[in-house]
């Protein structure tokens, strides 16, 4: 429910082939050393959705409202 949809105009530059969800909800801690390779930048306005939808999650009261 938290996803954000991101599309190929998502992206300032390089980008993915299908549309993906970032999930905010889905957070994970990784060594640098695993990147293989970067996909792309996100533009500035995606940017800033992925963060909002991260930024809700956490002000999120616990009963969920």
């Amino acid at each position: 429910a938290r996803a954000v949809e991101l599309v190929a105009d998502d992206f300032a530059s390089g980008g993915l082939r299908l549309t993906s969800y970032a999930r905010p909800a889905k957070l994970f801690t990784a060594h640098a050393g695993l990147v293989q390779a970067v996909a792309g930048q996100l533009s500035e306005g995606a940017h800033q959705r992925v963060c909002n939808a991260l930024i809700d999650l956490l002000t999120a009261a616990p009963d969920g409202g």
